[in-house]
């Protein structure tokens, strides 16, 4: 009876230490997702094929100063740009000042610079018809449960109307769809309505937006542009919306390089606890190794059943580490919007993430399964 109590404490206690193993990992995948989710959300906007047809230009001086409308006109004009569209600035709340909703006021060209959007047929004609009317994103819609139709009033401080008021009226035409997902959270509506609306710079825009035929000519196209308003009270300057995302990560610091700098302090960590964990295993089941040798196993044999028993710790956590931080990036994007910069987890990050499983799995599991191969039966039986 004395026996059988010590060696259900001893599984007991390879019981507790493995949960707690597989939480751990469990933990330090959850992080490298989350971290993943925040990298390629600061990396996504702008870097897919249309980007590179795509320029933006806004005032040298601030993007907060408006630029004349009658730059359209010549804009269209300069050799290589097939499409011009100008979009306004605003920003407001919807019943609640946490509740933050971004909104572009344009016009109908902006759809063909930016392809992405997905309007069905008749929200695109209630937008036409309605000079109130708003296209809305399918995510912005799910979190405040807008639907078509319905009145909207949004509060934009920082756009006063003519008649002093703050509040903005929009009726929802209709829902679109975007990818990536970070479109959706905004309001699109008629620019006329905008312009004649607000209290101040009036016939101004915030800037102007190209596709060109040619992404090569993009250089020379944007000096092109940039020669418009030359030495003028409203210089602009023309980049590649994919630059001018890049411009707006590294004024937040290398985000590259701290995010791995945590996932590899977190998998180093992860290395130490696992391998401490498995060697400890083995040593403890030195004996029952040796039973397995005696019946026949091979020394190949019992470092493959090692490896493997490390490979599938890893993946086991692994997995439901990766699972719960794709969980946790949906609640977060459907609760805080495009408010909090996080991504959902890719194909590629769940390749990654498997690919550091298996790595590390192969890592903490050599010295413990090569000395399990070399285990001499006599040796093992006898407790030396």
């Amino acid at each position: 009876m004395k026996y059988l109590h010590l060696i259900w404490a001893q599984m007991t206690r390879r019981k507790i230490r493995t949960i707690l193993t597989l939480i751990a990992v469990s933990a330090a995948f959850v992080l490298f997702g989350l971290l993943a989710s925040v990298y390629g959300a600061f990396t996504e906007f702008g870097q897919n094929v249309a980007a590179a047809h795509r320029l933006v230009t806004l005032a040298r001086s601030s993007y907060m100063v408006g630029l004349p409308l009658s730059l359209y006109r010549r804009i269209r004009a300069v050799p290589g740009v097939e499409t011009v569209t100008y979009v306004g600035s605003f920003y407001g709340t919807y019943q609640d000042p946490r509740n933050h909703v971004g909104g572009v006021p344009t016009v109908r060209s902006y759809f063909k610079v930016f392809p992405e959007y997905k309007v069905p047929p008749d929200a695109w004609r209630s937008y036409e018809r309605i000079r109130t009317g708003a296209l809305v994103g399918a995510s912005l819609a799910a979190r405040y449960h807008w639907r078509p139709g319905e009145l909207i009033p949004i509060d934009a401080l920082d756009v006063p109307r003519r008649d002093g008021s703050s509040l903005w009226t929009f009726v929802v035409s209709g829902i679109f769809t975007a990818r990536p997902k970070g479109m959706e959270n905004a309001i699109i509506f008629h620019w006329r309505y905008f312009d004649a609306a607000r209290a101040a710079q009036n016939g101004t825009v915030t800037a102007y937006l190209e596709t060109i035929a040619a992404a090569r000519q993009a250089g020379w196209i944007a000096h092109a542009i940039d020669a418009l308003s030359a030495n003028s009270a409203h210089e602009t300057r023309t980049q590649t919306s994919s630059a001018i995302a890049a411009n707006e990560v590294r004024q937040l610091g290398n985000i590259r390089l701290i995010v791995h700098a945590i996932m590899g302090a977190v998998l180093f960590t992860l290395i130490l606890l696992t391998g401490n964990t498995l060697a400890q295993s083995v040593r403890e089941r030195i004996p029952e190794l040796a039973i397995l040798k005696t019946l026949g196993f091979s020394g190949r044999n019992v470092f493959a059943l090692v490896m493997s028993e490390s490979v599938l710790m890893l993946a086991v956590g692994g997995l439901s580490g990766l699972t719960l931080a794709d969980a946790v990036v949906h609640v977060v994007q459907r609760w805080k919007g495009p408010h909090v910069p996080m991504a959902s987890l890719a194909p590629s990050i769940w390749l990654q993430g498997i690919a550091v499983m298996v790595l590390v799995g192969l890592v903490v599991g050599a010295v413990p399964a090569a000395r399990a191969m070399r285990l001499l039966v006599v040796d093992a039986l006898a407790g030396r």
